[in-house]
């Protein structure tokens, strides 16, 4: 209360802390999941999943938790997701129904980070196939339309990209910071 008044801060709910311990005592860890996302998302993509991952990998002890935070904090602003779960160990975005996006660091491997979008194929060219018939049912009725399904990775890349290039600018601002993609 007192830094307060020094400040002349309104009293908001703030935690001031005596210490910074250790960096793994981050402050936003604090409240953060333990475990990864149970429902609709597993380590390793199913068998009708389609994936594309980049992985980072930085020299052992280089990427501290507030520089993870930092990258997850980015990824989370860059679109309106319509589904964000966060745990120690990375994100989970969902931009809609089919498209996930993961930031995450390895379990074991601190030192390598996983950017991946992931979408299921069946479930896309499902609604694919429901949106053609919505808009031209008539020719699908006739046999008209016989055009193949579309590339299911393409509607996971506009939010891919978008956490992407400012992935690698937030790496390249540390200039000393070694990795390999």
């Amino acid at each position: 209360a007192t830094i307060n008044k020094f400040f002349e801060i309104e009293e908001s709910g703030f935690e001031i802390l005596d210490s910074f311990e250790q960096d793994n005592d981050f402050i936003g860890q604090r409240q953060l999941f333990t475990k990864a996302p149970a429902l609709h998302w597993t380590n390793y993509p199913r068998e009708s999943d389609i994936q594309v991952t980049f992985k980072f990998t930085f020299p052992k002890g280089t990427i501290p938790e507030w520089i993870f935070r930092e990258w997850i904090k980015m990824a989370k602003e860059q679109v309106e997701w319509n589904y964000i779960y966060e745990w120690n160990n990375g994100v989970l975005l969902r931009a809609d129904e089919l498209v996930k996006i993961t930031l995450i660091r390895l379990q074991g491997e601190p030192n390598v980070i996983e950017l991946s979008g992931r979408i299921d194929t069946e479930e896309a060219a499902e609604e694919e196939l429901q949106e053609r018939r919505d808009s031209n049912e008539q020719q699908i009725e006739d046999g008209l339309d016989c055009s193949p399904p579309t590339c299911p990775l393409k509607r996971v890349w506009p939010f891919l990209v978008q956490i992407f290039q400012p992935l690698l600018c937030g790496i390249d601002s540390y200039k000393t910071l070694p990795f390999n993609v």
